[in-house]
């Protein structure tokens, strides 16, 4: 199934407290999907860490024009703060609170020279650690890390799909 719109992405290495609190959630508190939604195997454990910094793009955004306004990589380096939720109908995010000024900066200069389609209007930078039943994420929420992590990123990931309908990861720096 394509990609309704283009999403602009920054890859960090996993954090081992992340990989570490996957290791301890069993895998009946972990929402998987509809029958339709399993064939992209995109829910579950969040496989790839990263901080979404423009969502819902138009796929035909002009990628050149998108990369002018972003600062240098090493600028996005970040802490998690937190552990924490959002609900959906289905399911619930459990998600690292991510911050980075830049972050902010960043996705504002975006939101005046590109449409953004999505349905959530204030920008939370956040890594996703899983996509849990609902209510199964409670007891996984924290105030506090046991420590501070800087982040440094690896790389931007440009996620959309081409106009043969095939989705493209463009990774740049």
């Amino acid at each position: 199934m394509a990609r309704e719109y283009a999403f602009l992405m920054i890859d960090y290495e996993m954090p081992s407290f992340i990989k570490d609190l996957q290791n301890k959630i069993p895998n009946n508190e972990l929402y998987f999907g509809t029958d339709e939604e399993k064939k992209d195997n995109q829910y579950g454990f969040e496989k790839e860490s990263h901080v979404t910094l423009a969502p819902c793009l138009d796929s035909d955004v002009n990628i050149n024009k998108l990369k002018e306004l972003l600062l240098p990589l090493k600028e996005y380096k970040c802490i998690l703060n937190n552990i924490s939720i959002f609900e959906n109908d289905n399911y619930d995010v459990l998600k690292a609170d991510v911050k980075c000024p830049n972050m902010h900066k960043t996705y504002n200069k975006i939101k005046e020279n590109f449409e953004l389609h999505s349905a959530y209007k204030e920008y939370h930078p956040h890594m996703t650690i899983a996509y849990m039943q609902k209510g199964m994420a409670d007891k996984y929420k924290k105030k506090m890390l046991d420590k501070i992590e800087e982040l440094t990123p690896t790389s931007f990931d440009f996620s959309y799909t081409n106009d043969k309908g095939i989705d493209v990861n463009e990774k740049f720096k």
